[in-house]
């Protein structure tokens, strides 16, 4: 039988904090500062994440995400645990300085390679943020664009085969969402900015009737025909992966 990989994706690796486990949310602590506002790498809990996938014989699809407190435009408050949900989200802003956003993503993925090899790393997907068109992402549209690009070029720097995509969008099925998918699209094709794949989620409907869970497929299958031809749009990308990373 031939071995077709499990990917596994997970939010808030990035993520200040001492890596309690919460439901949702998290933490690594892998970015901070020192009193002169140098970062400080810690990569100890990644690690740990990490190891626990290849050791399983799964692949990391990496979300790069969310914003570490020190580099948060507005840090605080910064919520940790599910709990709190609305309680202040500062990890969800952009970067005060996107030269160190992009710097930490390179080290991501050097730190990666010197870990894990070239080769390994070669076949993982490193994905910019989570649904940036509602409440995880605080910036504008185009302020994550930037933040993409920026992301974009320390992962290429550090390995130029490394495969870096994105938004990871919410439902195209929603105006807002399939808006803010074309427009990434559009400032990715404008820009020549590094894009392996395009992702997007569809993620359904379902209901509980009585003690059963309905699934709602037919929604799920509007999203995936509306996100394909949003991106069938654009020529350039006909055959660019699209994966449903939710």
């Amino acid at each position: 039988l031939s071995y077709v990989p499990v990917y596994i994706r997970a939010h808030h690796m990035l993520v200040t904090g001492d890596g309690t486990a919460a439901l949702k949310w998290g933490s690594t602590n892998a970015y901070t500062e020192d009193a002169s506002g140098k970062p400080v790498y810690d990569w100890k809990i990644v690690d740990r994440i990490i190891d626990t996938y290849i050791h399983a014989k799964a692949k990391p699809f990496v979300e790069i995400g969310f914003m570490p407190e020190a580099l948060s435009v507005k840090p605080e408050p910064y919520t940790r645990h599910w709990s709190q949900p609305n309680d202040g989200q500062g990890w969800s802003y952009p970067p005060k300085d996107y030269d160190k956003w992009g710097e930490l993503a390179r080290q991501w993925v050097l730190h990666a390679v010197e870990r894990y090899g070239k080769a390994e790393v070669e076949s993982w997907y490193w994905e910019v943020w989570n649904e940036p068109d509602i409440s995880y992402w605080k910036g504008t549209p185009e302020e994550y664009d930037k933040l993409y690009d920026y992301a974009a070029r320390g992962v290429k720097k550090a390995l130029p085969t490394a495969r870096i995509g994105g938004p990871a969008t919410t439902s195209p099925r929603n105006a807002n969402a399939a808006a803010f998918l074309k427009q990434f699209l559009e400032h990715c094709a404008a820009n020549h900015t590094p894009l392996d794949f395009i992702t997007y989620h569809a993620k359904g409907m379902p209901r509980v009737t009585g003690d059963h869970v309905q699934m709602g497929l037919n929604v799920e299958m509007m999203d995936v025909d509306r996100g394909m031809k949003l991106i069938n749009e654009f020529a350039q990308y006909a055959k660019l992966p699209i994966v449903l990373s939710e």
